[in-house]
């Protein structure tokens, strides 16, 4: 979502960095990955699961998709 909605992705900086530092598990995202986290919760389309974590090294649901591409759709 990150790069297809941000071709010039490389360019992007998020609005706010300060956000993902609220979740326990951010040292678990890979370094590649950050700027899309960062982004995607910037943006409201991710908000993280229960207890303020993000779980970056677990699949994606349908319903979790679902949601993304829902908020994504109506903002």
């Amino acid at each position: 979502m990150y790069r297809y909605l941000n071709p010039n992705s490389a360019q992007i900086e998020p609005k706010e960095t300060q956000v993902i530092q609220n979740y326990i598990d951010v040292k678990q995202i890979s370094p590649y990955a950050t700027k899309a986290f960062e982004w995607a919760l910037n943006e409201k389309l991710i908000t993280g699961v229960e207890n303020q974590k993000l779980e970056p090294k677990n699949r994606l649901t349908r319903g979790q998709m679902a949601v993304m591409l829902s908020r994504m759709i109506l903002d």
